[in-house]
Formats: structure tokens, sequence, C-alpha cells
């Protein structure tokens, strides 16, 4: 009889995730749940520059945070791998916490724009008004087109309407047109308002005014 038949000895006992595990594991899933919602439901965009610590430490603080989580799914990848050489180990060690680490980084960078995004605005009666953005590039975010403007050094992702993206390919010049959006202000902060497709956003850019 084989080991792993014998009763009591075997895999799935060294498989099972442990309860810490769970809870971790649970609550990167909330984040990044959290994170593709805010994405696609958050009706406003800031545009203007956010303090330089305050981004950069949030920033870390994400990368920090996935790498964490790639140690967690090493640990248990290495637990339930014992057969796995070293090498092979070591790489599958360090892809997992690459990548774990870059994709937090950008969650928390996302983060960062958006709690200042609300501290600029918390309590903003200001006028909403029109203003035009250069359009840096454009393209299909799975199945929503976007448009990315400058926002003073960062690229900023807008979604458009299926027909802006139509004008935008059928001319496949970017730099001809810019991107008419709702804007408000409060002192030298800057927000955008999500085009709500009721009429065209991308216009000529003889036609735009510069904001």
């Amino acid at each position: 009889m084989s080991p792993t038949n014998l009763p009591g000895v075997g895999l799935p006992s060294r498989q099972r995730l442990t309860l810490t595990e769970r809870i971790v594991f649970g609550l990167y899933a909330a984040v990044f749940c959290l994170w593709v919602f805010d994405i696609n439901a958050a009706d406003t965009a800031l545009v203007t520059p956010i303090n330089g610590r305050f981004l950069g430490g949030v920033t870390w603080l994400g990368a920090f945070l996935g790498v964490m989580l790639g140690w967690f799914v090493v640990r248990y990848s290495t637990r339930t791998r014992a057969e796995a050489s070293f090498r092979r180990k070591v790489i599958m060690a360090s892809l997992v916490l690459v990548t774990f680490g870059t994709f937090y980084a950008v969650i928390f960078d996302h983060v960062a724009w958006r709690a200042a995004n609300m501290r600029a605005f918390a309590d903003s009666s200001s006028p909403i008004t029109w203003a035009n953005f250069p359009i840096v590039s454009y393209r299909m975010r799975k199945s929503q087109p976007v448009v990315l403007i400058d926002r003073q050094g960062e690229e900023r992702p807008i979604p458009i309407s299926l027909a802006d993206y139509q004008l935008l390919e059928a001319t496949a010049h970017s730099s001809r047109y810019c991107l008419n959006l709702e804007r408000q202000q409060v002192g030298s902060a800057v927000r955008v308002f999500r085009p709500s497709g009721a009429a065209p956003n991308v216009i000529p850019v003889e036609a735009c005014v510069p904001s």
C-alpha cells in the first residue's frame, strides 16, 4: 500500500489553507474587487498633481503589501510542491514577488489619487464648467473604449463612447482631437467628470479652447 493511501497520511492535509492564509487572501481579494469597482463606477477623476510624498508613500505601501501577498503565495506553493527544485523555487518566488508587488503598487497609486480627489472636493459646491483636454492616445480596455489625457505629467484614462472611438479610429490621429469634459475646480485642484455619452465628447482640435 502506498504511503499516500494509508489512513491519516496524504497530500490533501498539506494543501489546505490555514485560517491566517484564508484571511489574508480574502483581504487582498477584497482590495482588488474594490479597485475594479471604483475604476468602473467612479464618475470623476482628479487631473491636477497631488502631493508627491503622499503619492510615493501610498504607492510604496502598495508595493510592500503586494510583496507580502506574494510571499504568502510562495509559501503556500512551496508547501504543496515540495518536489520542486531549489532553482525552480527561487525563480518562481522572484516572479511572484515582483508581479504582486508591481500590481498592488498600481492599485495603491489609484487609491492615492482617489483619496486626494475625495479630500479636495469633500464639501465642494463650486460650479461645473466645460473644458478641453488634449488627447495623448486612445485604446480599447476590455470592451470599453478609453482615451488618455495628460494629467500634468501622468496620463489618465477616460472612458468615451463607441462613436467617439470610431471617429478616432477613422482618422488614426488622436492629436487632431481633444476631449471635451465637464470640469470642477476648488483652489488649484481640478477634477473632470466621466462623459455621459449623450453628446460627442471628442472634437476637432481647431474647435478646442485651452483650459
